[in-house]
């Protein structure tokens, strides 16, 4: 939302707070949930984020601040591989085993 606002971009805005104020008519919708959600939830988010290393914790973390509305700190990685490298290839398909 800076990079908007230093683009000339008056009012910049993010549109979760308006699926927070209709959650009935809007949620649940991809990932968004109400912050509610996520509080009622918090030992199972928890346990699944102890099953990340560092890395998909801090993942995880992005992904959970986004989802609160969070968009500092929000950005793509330029080189995504979230399986290893030597199971699948980057444009799918199974690598096969050479013997």
């Amino acid at each position: 939302m800076a990079e908007l606002t230093r683009l000339g971009a008056r009012q910049v805005s993010t549109f979760v707070p308006l699926l927070w104020q209709y959650p009935d008519e809007l949620l649940p919708n991809l990932f968004w949930a109400p912050q509610a959600y996520f509080a009622a939830h918090q030992k199972d988010i928890q346990a699944a984020r102890c099953l990340l290393d560092t890395a998909g914790q801090d993942e995880f973390d992005r992904q959970l601040r986004l989802r609160a509305s969070d968009l500092d700190g929000q950005q793509l990685d330029v080189n995504p591989q979230y399986f290893p490298g030597d199971l699948f290839t980057r444009f799918g398909g199974r690598r096969r085993e050479t013997t």
